[in-house]
């Protein structure tokens, strides 16, 4: 499990969601930023990334991004906001 993660249980966060793509292959790049409990400061992590399996649909974007939640015990409603480069797979 990722070293942060039992932080992020516990705390609400912000998501910056990126796709990138090479060749005929996306990869999803997940970042936060929230108040660390034990740093007692706001703190910007790289979250994850994975290869989206299929399309890089917003659909898929989300399921991705679920999967990955509930791996790792974390509440979707802990999300406050998400920020993405306005790309339209990203928001439909």
């Amino acid at each position: 499990m990722w070293k942060k993660a039992s932080e992020l249980q516990c705390s609400s966060f912000l998501l910056q969601l990126d796709e990138a793509t090479f060749g005929s292959s996306s990869v999803l790049m997940a970042y936060v930023r929230y108040l660390s409990p034990s740093l007692k400061c706001v703190t910007d992590e790289f979250l994850f990334s994975k290869y989206l399996e299929g399309d890089s649909k917003g659909e898929t974007i989300f399921r991705c991004m679920e999967e990955y939640l509930q791996e790792q015990n974390i509440s979707l409603e802990n999300i406050t906001a998400v920020a993405t480069d306005g790309a339209p797979a990203m928001v439909l």
